[in-house]
């Protein structure tokens, strides 16, 4: 038996449900600025997505991860960021972990300040050799943050044993002058905000 698929009159019909009294303020400035018409906005998109994807019921952060995925430059899969996207990120992740139970990993690699653009640059392609669609890299000038999903602090560590080896092949003189390591969830964690702090302390 064939799997029935939504056709887009069934997509458009959904808004109907919508009051109409609503529907007549539904401007871009007014969802963008009065947080009721936003939610009422979020809400029928949500009811979209459940005849879109049966799977999961999903919540406004899965909907922010999807924007996400929709905007990013990818390269090879890997999603490449610019550092200022790194808390928000984490707290998404954070909040997937809460609902869902899933492990992540985070690492953090400190570059020496004598680095040059195009040893950061080969660097970033070295990573991205031995990373999935899923993970996520985060830029900054003398660091570079991997934010892992689904990956064990045990992984953590044969990741790094890897790439290490690349960097020590592919350069003369390795940039890499730290690299720390931190798994979620993990007995010693005992809140999330610990993770946002890790990472923060990171960059300095």
């Amino acid at each position: 038996m064939s799997e029935k698929r939504t056709s887009r009159t069934e997509i458009t019909g959904l808004g109907a449900n919508l009051d109409t009294e609503i529907a007549a303020q539904m401007t871009y400035s007014a969802v963008t600025t009065q947080g009721a018409l936003a939610a009422e906005l979020v809400h029928h998109i949500l009811g979209y997505c459940e005849r879109l994807i049966p799977d999961r019921k999903l919540k406004i952060e899965d909907l922010i991860t999807i924007c996400h995925a929709a905007m990013e430059t990818e390269k090879s899969g890997v999603r490449l960021l610019k550092g200022k996207f790194m808390r928000g990120r984490i707290s998404e992740q954070l909040s997937r972990t809460k609902r869902y139970g899933e492990t992540f990993s985070m690492i953090a690699i400190k570059l020496s300040n004598r680095t040059t653009n195009s040893q950061y640059d080969a660097l970033i392609d070295v990573l991205r050799e031995r990373l999935r669609a899923s993970d996520v890299v985060f830029t900054f000038r003398q660091r570079i943050m991997l934010m892992l999903p689904h990956i064990t602090e045990e992984n953590t560590t044969q990741l790094i044993r890897r790439v290490k080896s690349l960097v020590d092949a592919s350069f003369r003189s390795t940039p890499i002058v730290d690299v720390q390591t931190l798994s979620f969830p993990h007995p010693s964690l005992s809140r999330t905000s610990q993770v946002l702090d890790w990472a923060e302390d990171q960059l300095r």
